[in-house]
């Protein structure tokens, strides 16, 4: 597998260098991410169940989502995101920009990271871009659900990852 540096900012989002996890892990560094929100005609958000070998494994997850290359946007890594776990064709163009949050949380072995989190819209048409195919290393199952279901679901407390909980609430209330 060929080794792709992420990017690794300053605390206002400027690219500093393409580097590896252990600097993100130092703390003296931000990643960048994007969580693409994929929605259909009916207004239902695509939702991923998480696979069992994965961080958060079984929590319901976005559409998509990753960090961001060295060398690459906020917005060609949305694409690449949806293209590597949806199996969908979609133009960078077509990803609509929502919110960027400053993040400061824990994972991994409890050690602590920075980032910056892309929130992007999609609207996804079957004839357009292609069926959905989840990818099976990143998820055991996707659907479509309304944003009622997932408000219902956050309530009774079933597990979302962390920061789709954070954007769903900012974005939907």
């Amino acid at each position: 597998m060929d080794y792709k540096p992420i990017s690794l900012s300053d605390e206002n989002d400027n690219v500093v260098k393409g580097g590896t996890w252990r600097e993100a892990y130092s703390g003296k560094y931000y990643i960048q991410g994007v969580q693409v929100w994929v929605f259909n005609k009916r207004n239902e958000l695509f939702v991923q169940k998480r696979a069992k070998l994965r961080v958060y494994p079984y929590y319901y997850d976005v559409s998509a989502s990753g960090h961001v290359d060295y060398g690459e946007d906020y917005r060609e890594a949305g694409a690449r995101e949806i293209r590597e776990e949806l199996g969908v064709n979609v133009k960078e163009e077509e990803l609509i920009p929502i919110m960027k949050l400053k993040l400061t949380r824990r994972r991994f072995l409890r050690r602590p990271i920075k980032m910056f989190m892309m929130l992007f819209i999609m609207r996804y048409d079957e004839k357009k871009h292609g069926v959905i195919r989840v990818n099976k290393e990143e998820a055991l199952w996707g659907r479509f659900m309304s944003i009622e279901e997932i408000k219902h679901r956050i309530k009774k407390g079933e597990k979302f990852m962390p920061s789709f909980k954070r954007f769903f609430k900012l974005y939907f209330g």
